[in-house]
């Protein structure tokens, strides 16, 4: 991703000072992403943590993220998107006096040909907001879908850590839902901030989400069979 690494991070606009931090893996990568990554921290220093590691897969790559990360709250950022310009000063005022275990956030897709198109999870402040946990799973079952994007949550790092929450490490494709779907199920608060924040890119050739193939097929099985077990265990 070295054609987009640079404008992810750029579109953070981080205050360093006030104690924010990156943290940036090189999961194996074979461009010039590692360089990058080297050179972003020689020329922004403070705040920025860089770790390379041979290839481990997206859940390697996060859960050593999660090892080092000293903030309050997390995020996940893909190494190909962004966030939008002006929205972390909110999300770092509401942190200020959060306490939500999961904050959910907005999302949007965009296109190389300027085209945009909402990631349609359509999750509403009112039925998540101060809500029981009961609650709020029923109002994400009666969604068009499943939000299982981690890069569109915030997530308190005490609860990631008191309840051993990490990727999957058996390599399976979207490992997103089966993390999403575990903190969702031991979460006991939750918020929203009702503001435009995340921007996935599409249309990316070589994308992980751009194959295809039997395997995805066949791990999408293995969630929905494993979410059964989870949520129904009796």
């Amino acid at each position: 991703v070295e054609e987009y690494l640079l404008e992810c991070v750029h579109s953070f606009d981080l205050p360093f000072s006030q104690g924010y931090e990156i943290i940036l893996v090189d999961d194996g990568s074979t461009d010039s992403s590692g360089v990058l990554c080297d050179r972003i921290k020689t020329d922004m220093g403070e705040g920025i943590t860089v770790i390379h590691q041979q290839n481990g897969g997206l859940s390697a790559a996060r859960n050593r993220g999660l090892e080092v990360a000293k903030g309050r709250y997390i995020a996940f950022v893909d190494s190909d998107d962004r966030i939008v310009s002006g929205s972390l000063k909110k999300v770092f005022e509401w942190i200020d006096t959060a306490d939500a275990d999961i904050c959910f956030m907005h999302a949007e897709k965009f296109y190389s040909d300027g085209s945009r198109e909402d990631m349609g999870e359509n999750i509403q402040f009112a039925e998540v907001h101060n809500r029981s946990s009961l609650s709020v799973m029923a109002h994400i079952a009666s969604r068009p879908k499943f939000p299982g994007s981690a890069c569109t949550k915030l997530f308190k790092r005490s609860f990631l850590e008191d309840n051993h929450l990490r990727f999957p490490k058996d390599r399976r494709h979207s490992e997103d839902l089966g993390f999403v779907r575990d903190c969702l199920i031991v979460a006991r608060t939750f918020d929203m901030l009702d503001i435009a924040y995340y921007e996935y890119r599409q249309d990316r050739e070589n994308s992980i989400t751009s194959f295809i193939n039997s395997k995805t097929f066949w791990d999408m099985s293995y969630f929905v069979e494993e979410s059964v077990r989870k949520l129904m265990p009796d």
